[in-house]
């Protein structure tokens, strides 16, 4: 596997990592092992939503004090050079925000020592398909090839095959647990460099049982469901207690269809119960067309070689002109902080990162011009006395 690194060369290389439910961790283990060997410098990891330990959190990544003031003395900008490996986040996740935030020293005024890039996600598969940005090497985690020797990239696909399709090298981490899925996942085996080999569970999420959601959350899927959502709608959403909640009140509609870039456990139910067809949809008829899914070990069972799911890249699923020919597309979103002038804020608390805008914008936008026929956009969250998401204009 360090062959492989090598072979490209010693420093200033530029990895894309596979994520979600997908994370390659052993490779990264790896590749941090290399860091500290001193065959490898200055890694620059691109990721959209890593899971698990994330070896280069340590602080023995950051670099040396010495470089930071050399950025304050001579006005440099660029904060990439004064680590060993410094995470480009296409997408903040959790265990990656207090590295996008924080100041390294409390006497610099500089960046954290990750960096966000805001950016909608479609925009982000374009950008690696023209070759704008640069992939030495990606890193994907793949099934066991089938008797035609192409392997799957799972439920993660979202930028990842087009990283894969732009990377000068590819290095597959076979695991058995990856969901075989179909669409814009096919890889064939040849194309990679390397394979290394693991059977480790794919990273998942509890399964949210019925009776322990949220009252606030319930009603508030309630209200959506029963007086927004028609039959026939092509639906967007993300996961999470509201979406989820939302989700479990529509057991009555008929013929609902996804088009989304993400869905979670909330989808299976409406599914066995015959409710989401996909047979109105404009695009796609049949299908639930995402560009990954997170959830549950049974979420993944179900999505297991199961033709339903069509997994495209994020340029397909999040590409304007596609959602706006979706039949009665509808979106619902949640939002962190809404002003008293209506203004929505999804990415950020303050001046603090939160997630950054990959994605919700691009639809609450496009939805705005759907055009067979109008669609529908919510944006719903809970506010109380104690907590609430409303703050006063322009905050």
């Amino acid at each position: 596997m360090a062959d492989v690194y090598i072979q490209v060369r010693l420093a200033d290389m530029e990895v894309y990592v596979h994520g979600m439910a997908c994370t390659p961790t052993e490779v990264m283990d790896e590749m941090c092992k290399q860091v500290d060997n001193g065959r490898l410098s200055n890694i620059k990891v691109s990721h959209v939503l890593v899971q698990g330990n994330i070896p280069w959190k340590n602080p023995k990544y950051y670099g040396e004090l010495f470089v930071y003031l050399q950025i304050i003395i001579y006005k440099q900008q660029d904060c990439s050079k004064c680590s060993k490996i410094r995470s480009k986040c296409l997408f903040v996740c959790d265990n990656m925000r207090k590295l996008v935030n924080e100041v390294p020293n409390k006497w610099l005024t500089i960046v954290g020592h990750a960096d966000c890039y805001s950016i909608f996600l479609s925009e982000i598969a374009k950008m690696y398909t023209s070759f704008t940005a640069p992939v030495d090497v990606a890193i994907v985690s793949v099934t066991p090839p089938d008797q035609f020797g192409y392997c799957s990239m799972g439920v993660s696909i979202d930028c990842t095959s087009s990283a894969v399709r732009a990377a000068k090298k590819i290095i597959g981490l076979v695991n058995e647990t990856v969901p075989r899925t179909f669409g814009d996942s096919l890889i064939h085996s040849s194309h990679f460099d390397k394979i290394v080999r693991t059977n480790r569970p794919v990273y998942s999420i509890p399964r949210q049982e019925d009776g322990t959601v949220n009252v606030v959350e319930q009603k508030i899927g309630e209200l959506i469901a029963n007086n927004l959502v028609s039959d026939g709608a092509t639906l967007q959403m993300g996961i999470g207690g509201i979406p989820d909640a939302t989700l479990a009140q529509m057991v009555n509609h008929k013929d609902l269809g996804v088009h989304t870039e993400l869905f979670g456990d909330g989808v299976t139910n409406l599914i066995k119960k015959g409710v989401i067809t996909n047979a109105r949809k404009t695009l796609d008829p049949g299908k639930i067309v995402s560009c990954f899914a997170f959830g549950s070990q049974s979420l993944y069972d179900f999505i297991d070689n199961n033709p339903f799911f069509l997994f495209r890249a994020c340029s397909y699923t999040n590409e304007p002109q596609v959602i706006r020919k979706q039949h009665r597309m509808t979106a619902i979103n949640s939002a962190i902080e809404v002003d008293l002038t209506g203004q929505v804020c999804a990415d950020s608390i303050g001046t603090r990162i939160y997630s950054g805008t990959p994605s919700v914008f691009t639809h609450l936008f496009d939805y705005l011009h759907t055009l067979i026929p109008p669609g529908r956009r919510f944006v719903p969250f809970k506010g109380d006395w104690d907590s609430s998401a409303f703050v006063p204009a322009g905050l």
